[in-house]
């Protein structure tokens, strides 16, 4: 009985010691402090973490926003300079063209008649290194556009559409003589072989194909073959033999 008493009073003693108390607060503040240090970490990976969640985020929507401009700088350039645009190219021709670039690579054949849709990529590369001198036939009537506006498309300037408006205005509606003066302006003055022939087989195509013409005067016809040198019918003969010989296809 005595010793426990000796042991609780040496126990209140002990703890009313003031080293004895600071110790028991210093353990308590770092229990404490220990405690926050756990605390703080965890809240300092969770902040590391959402910063880091944050800038993967924020990277990948510059990422999106950086492809979505580079797409639409691409349909733009496509809009604005229309290369992959398609055009209606259409022959006049009585005999096969081919409308392509030298070395073959690009190449359409055309037969009288025919339409077909070329790039204006295309057409430009063709146009470009024109060693076939495909721009002449677009400029004498052989190869036309559909839509008239692609001439100034491609620059060809001095043009002349043989369709069958063309004719009626100039074999029906006008003179002979004012016919034959814009008739050696196209060809100038027959010594352009391309024009010539391209005018005078067309007129005869015209006469095989459209009834306009029948209303085509005896004298007029006649002064017509006279400034060309060629009956029309000799023309007409020419394009069926053409039309219609073994070999077509």
């Amino acid at each position: 009985m005595a010793n426990s008493l000796f042991i609780m009073n040496f126990e209140r003693h002990y703890r009313r010691m003031e080293n004895t108390k600071n110790f028991i607060e210093e353990t308590k503040e770092t229990k404490s402090n220990a405690r926050k240090s756990i605390k703080d970490k965890k809240i300092e990976q969770l902040e590391q973490m959402v910063a880091a969640n944050n800038k993967t985020i924020e990277d990948l929507k510059n990422m999106i926003l950086q492809l979505s401009t580079a797409n639409l700088g691409k349909n733009v350039v496509k809009e604005d300079d229309g290369e992959g645009r398609i055009v209606e190219v259409g022959s006049r021709s009585i005999y096969p063209l081919v409308v392509g670039t030298a070395d073959g690579h690009i190449s359409y054949t055309f037969n009288c008649g025919d339409i077909q849709e070329i790039e204006v990529r295309e057409l430009k590369e063709i146009f470009k290194n024109d060693k076939l001198h495909i721009k002449d036939l677009f400029k004498k009537g052989a190869l036309y556009f559909v839509d008239k506006n692609e001439y100034a498309t491609f620059r060809i300037k001095d043009f002349i559409n043989l369709d069958e408006a063309f004719y009626k205005h100039w074999l029906i509606e006008k003179t002979p003589q004012e016919a034959i003066e814009e008739f050696k302006r196209i060809t100038n003055d027959k010594k352009d072989f391309i024009a010539l022939h391209q005018l005078v087989y067309g007129i005869g195509y015209a006469l095989m194909t459209s009834d306009i013409f029948k209303q085509w005067s005896y004298e007029n016809r006649a002064a017509i073959e006279k400034y060309f040198g060629k009956k029309i019918e000799d023309v007409i003969v020419n394009i069926q033999a053409y039309e219609e010989r073994p070999n077509k296809h």
